[in-house]
């Protein structure tokens, strides 16, 4: 993954803070790039459906939006 980052254009990274985040952010930390994450509790009222990695991703985009 660090590849892909690596090599993308420079943009801001949005995460929700679990377990890793941290590994996470120092990586991209490293490649230069801006990161924010957003506390887990501020997530869940934007799943509209399935809890699975897109709508995961949906729900953190949206997140970020409002509390970034």
């Amino acid at each position: 993954m660090t590849g892909y980052f690596s090599q993308s254009e420079p943009h801001i990274s949005v995460m929700e803070a679990y377990r890793s985040c941290h590994v996470w952010y120092r990586e991209l930390k490293h490649l230069e790039r801006e990161v924010k994450s957003i506390v887990p509790k501020d997530v869940p009222p934007y799943r509209k459906r399935n809890k699975r990695y897109y709508n995961d991703a949906i729900m953190v985009a949206e997140a970020s939006i409002l509390f970034h």
